[in-house]
């Protein structure tokens, strides 16, 4: 596995900083699979609960599929690379995954992207992009792409001397462009039809950029990035447009996550801080409004005292999906920013969330070996539950009380 797929786990969550690493012994590793497999004991009516022979660092959904990633890396560490498929189908609220394909690779893969409402998945390992079609019950492949170019990376190493590779990639909402992000901070646009190079863009970030997101339109690209700011960038021009920074109790938060809208009205954002001895650490999602090219801030709303490590924005764009280094998920209103539902799906970090195709349910997936579907407002229907349990035993008091009064 790569220094930056290292840096991922061991920066996000220190109590498992043994877990992202490559190089983890094979206790470690055996811990981990009886973690995983004591866990499913614990699954209840409205969580499926889908173990991997890896820790998994990512996952992408389209229509009823979903695939995730991740691995041990290239070193001889006993634990395989490689794409796990599923099914996912909704039974009376309960998700079932029936496994479809296992694609092994030759080291640890930590992103990935469907193309909308089709299913060919893109792929990156080092400085090549795997494109593959799930068709007749196998993974056949399509084309592979190597993003070396005279702008970055052709000795394979990137500007700052490191090995050079992807970190991210994304389709549009017509899946005629794919958008590759390297560690150069660089994003390279293909055509689809041939996978030939359009443009380069510059997002001009001084740090690791750690999420985008393409304008439903195609016209824009969101940048969250490690340097504290999230860059708007016109990609017909490809200049940055805006810079965006957020202030939090006298403290700049750090961008981790961005999502457009799908009426094109909203952008999304999270941002916070890792707990310290100066700071006590916290989470803050922001609504933008982004039109005509101008972008100013809504509403911003504090939801947890913990750094956000994933971000994601339902298709039907009502709700946001946010996961922490405390290994919780928190689902809010995108309209009013209000919680909805919070529970923790896994023992260790959340390296990657994916809402399903009908918005209902989250789906997480983690170091621990485990991937995770649950059902939206099923923890509120309890704490709702359990309220008015306890409403109803403080009234039964209150009558006993002044009955007791009254007859004395």
């Amino acid at each position: 596995m790569s220094e930056l797929k290292k840096k991922k786990s061991q920066k996000e969550n220190d109590s498992s900083k043994s877990l992202g690493d490559k190089k983890q012994s094979k206790e470690t590793e055996k811990t981990l699979q009886n973690s995983s497999n004591s866990s499913t004991s614990n699954v209840d009516i409205t969580t499926e609960l889908v173990s991997c022979k890896y820790p998994v660092y990512c996952c992408s959904s389209n229509n009823n599929l979903i695939a995730v990633g991740g691995g041990g890396g290239k070193a001889s560490t006993g634990v395989p690379n490689g794409i796990n498929l599923f099914q996912w189908s909704k039974q009376d609220k309960i998700h079932r995954f029936k496994e479809l394909e296992l694609l092994v690779t030759p080291d640890c893969v930590s992103n990935m992207s469907f193309q909308n409402d089709k299913d060919t998945l893109a792929y990156g390992i080092d400085y090549t992009v795997h494109v593959v079609e799930y068709l007749n019950g196998k993974f056949r492949n399509q084309k592979e792409i190597d993003i070396r170019d005279a702008t970055s990376g052709n000795s394979g190493l990137n500007k700052q001397g490191e090995k050079y590779e992807i970190q991210s990639m994304r389709f549009n909402q017509t899946n005629d462009r794919l958008l590759v992000l390297d560690n150069d901070k660089i994003i390279k646009i293909f055509n689809t039809e041939n996978y030939k190079l359009l443009k380069v863009i510059n997002s001009t970030h001084l740090k690791e950029i750690n999420s985008f997101d393409i304008h439903p339109t195609s016209t824009y690209l969101a940048t969250t990035s490690k340097d504290q700011s999230c860059k708007i960038i016109n990609l017909l021009s490809g200049k940055v447009e805006h810079t965006l920074q957020y202030k939090h109790r006298k403290q700049t938060l750090a961008f981790r996550g961005c999502r457009f809208s799908p009426d094109s009205v909203y952008l999304y954002t999270c941002q916070s801080i890792p707990k310290s001895k100066q700071h006590p650490g916290c989470s803050v999602v922001s609504k933008w409004e982004f039109l005509n090219g101008i972008c100013k801030e809504i509403q911003s709303k504090e939801f947890q005292n913990s750094h956000n490590t994933s971000f994601e924005l339902s298709p039907n764009g009502k709700y946001l999906a946010i996961g922490t280094a405390d290994s919780m998920i928190t689902v809010l209103s995108a309209e009013t920013l209000s919680k909805v539902d919070k529970w923790e799906p896994h023992g260790f970090i959340i390296t990657d969330l994916k809402f399903s195709p009908d918005s209902s349910s989250v789906f997480s997936v983690s170091v621990d070996y485990t991937c995770r579907s649950h059902l939206i407002g099923q923890n509120s229907s309890s704490e709702s539950n359990h309220m008015k349990i306890i409403l109803i035993l403080i009234s039964l008091i209150v009558l006993i009380l002044a009955y007791v009064y009254n007859k004395n």
